[in-house]
Parts: structure tokens; C-alpha cells; sequence
């Protein structure tokens, strides 16, 4: 059939020629090796374009041909698309990192792990796993590489600025949030006060005074830091004590300050100035119930060992 039968003198499309015409396609397509005609295909080559543009005889092996061809480039083009790269060892490692800490926290983790998760917040890319390990050899511990100053972590491979401020923040925002949350903690012995201050020290890399405001239930009121010295000494001021005892309206106070080394033994500076404050607490009604001194996670206590005799 001429493609200009399909249309009459007024160049309008007859539906029952074009069904006529798709009817004598069929019977020479081969289907079975094809597959199924489009039709809105056929339409489109046949009939959308101008009429004057169609030949008076419709070549149906050139358009069989033309099906053909888009038919093999679609395939594969959808056979490249479905063809997948091999998965990374690391592949979902990150979120399964992710999901380990939100089921079961931070006491299911290694100090490596810790530290790895923390990476993910400024790595946005890459493995941290292998910068975690570096890290903690090169400080010795989880511990040690929290307290560690910026240009310090900045000397190991693959840290920059960014990571280096977040590890000292992280730092920073323990030592402020445990001021903050042991307000109003009960201390009725020795061993009560040594537990608490040493859990105060663990963030601060250098030595550091603080007082203990105490009420009259025994409890914190608030922690005056009293001065910070380099990672080896620190000094205090009698006088700046009585003023804070006095600011915060006291009942009783605990003084202490940490040791950066493993050493617990008082000086002879620290019961010098240790029975001087108990001397000016006692002038303004307010004793000193003790002095602690911590290193880690041990301390001891002056009032224990006889230290404290004013």
C-alpha cells in the first residue's frame, strides 16, 4: 500500500487505511525473530513527518532495519548500565560503624573505633580506620591523643586543621560538660572527694587548682578554678581562695589539684600553702575539710594522711 492511499483529497488521516496498512506490515515483519511492533514507531516514521516528504513506495525493509539497529543499541546500552562495579572491602563500613554505636554505644567500641567514628565528622571521604591507628600509636592511647595539643596532632600524616580543633573541642566539651553536671554531687568522705576530682582532672592537660564550694548537706555548690600552671606545676593564691569561699558563700570547701606525672607524694610547697588556706578559712568560719591531690585516676588525701593541722 502507497503511503498516499492513507490519505484523502483533503490530505486527512483515515484511520481504517492506516489499520489496513499496520495488518499488511505484520504479515511481513517477522515477528518471531523481532519481537512485537511499536506502533507509535510506525506512526512516527510514517506519517508525523510532511507528506511531501514521504516517498510514494514505504520501504519496509529499510524501516525492519532501522527497528533493528535502535533495537541492538538500546540492549546494549542497558547492558552496560546493569553491569556493576565490584564492591569495596569498605563498601557500608561507615554506616555499619554508625549502627554499632547507636545499638550498643561507646563500651562495644575499641579505643580505635572510638576514634574513628569521630574522624567520620571531619573525613567526609576515605578511611579513617588506618588514621585512628596512627593516632594512638603515635600518642600511646585513646586518652593520650584527646589531651594532645593541636600542633602536635597536626604533625601526624592526614591530620589537618579541621580534625586537630575537633579532637581539642571534643576535649573541651567533656571538661565543660562534667563542671557543669557534678553541681550539687553529695561528698561525705575521702574517698567520695578523690573520685570526684579525679574525674574533674581527666580532660585537663595541665595542672590545675580548684576549689570546692561545699553546702551544708555536704554538697557542691560550685567549683572555682583557682589558677592553671604548664604540664608540670601550678600555683595558688591563698588570698584568691578566700575571696572565692566568700563569693560563693561556702560552708565548707575542698581544695585540690592534679599531678600531670604519676607522683601522689605532697610537696613541702603544698602543705606550706595547704594549712596557710585552712588558717584564712578559719578567720571567716569556714573550714577546710581537705586537700586532694590526683594523678589519673589515683589520688590521696592530706586530711588521711595528717597533713592538714590548722
Amino acid at each position: 500500500m502507497k503511503s498516499d492511499d492513507l490519505f484523502g483529497s483533503s490530505s486527512e488521516f483515515d484511520e481504517e487505511k492506516y489499520q489496513k496498512f499496520l495488518d499488511e506490515f505484520d504479515d511481513e515483519f517477522d515477528q518471531e525473530e523481532f519481537g512485537e511492533i511499536d506502533e507509535a514507531l510506525i506512526r512516527e516514521v510514517t506519517f508525523e513527518a510532511p507528506i511531501e516528504l514521504y516517498d510514494e513506495n514505504l520501504d519496509l525493509d529499510a524501516l525492519r532495519k532501522k527497528l533493528e539497529q535502535e533495537r541492538k543499541e538500546e540492549e546494549k546500552r542497558n547492558s552496560k548500565s546493569a553491569i556493576k562495579k565490584p564492591l569495596s572491602i569498605h563498601h557500608g563500613h561507615r554506616a555499619r560503624v554508625i549502627k554499632k554505636f547507636l545499638d550498643y554505644g561507646l563500651e562495644s567500641f575499641a579505643e580505635h573505633e572510638v576514634l574513628e567514628l569521630l574522624l567520620f565528622f571531619t573525613r567526609r571521604q576515605g578511611d579513617t580506620n588506618a588514621l585512628a591507628h596512627r593516632l594512638i600509636q603515635e600518642f600511646g592511647g585513646l586518652h593520650n591523643v584527646i589531651k594532645a595539643e593541636p600542633h602536635d596532632l597536626e604533625t601526624v600524616d592526614g591530620v589537618g586543621e579541621n580534625t586537630a580543633t575537633l579532637i581539642c573541642f571534643f576535649r573541651s566539651l567533656m571538661a565543660y560538660l562534667s563542671e557543669k553536671s557534678d553541681i550539687h554531687a553529695v561528698i561525705n568522705n575521702a574517698t567520695a572527694a578523690g573520685i570526684f576530682c579525679c574525674n574533674f582532672f581527666t580532660q585537663h592537660t595541665e595542672e590545675t587548682f580548684i576549689v570546692l564550694h561545699m553546702d551544708a548537706n555536704n554538697g557542691v555548690r560550685h567549683i572555682s578554678v583557682i589558677s592553671r600552671g604548664t604540664e608540670n606545676e601550678t600555683a595558688y593564691y591563698p588570698r584568691k581562695v578566700i575571696k572565692e569561699v566568700i563569693k560563693h558563700r561556702a560552708n565548707s570547701v575542698i581544695v585540690a589539684h592534679n599531678h600531670t606525672s604519676n607522683n601522689l607524694q605532697p610537696s613541702a610547697q603544698d602543705v606550706h600553702l595547704t594549712n596557710r588556706i585552712s588558717t584564712l578559712l578559719d578567720e571567716i568560719g569556714v573550714p577546710l575539710t581537705d586537700h586532694i591531690i590526683c594523678s589519673g585516676r589515683s589520688f590521696t588525701s592530706m586530711q588521711e594522711r595528717g597533713l592538714i593541722t590548722k
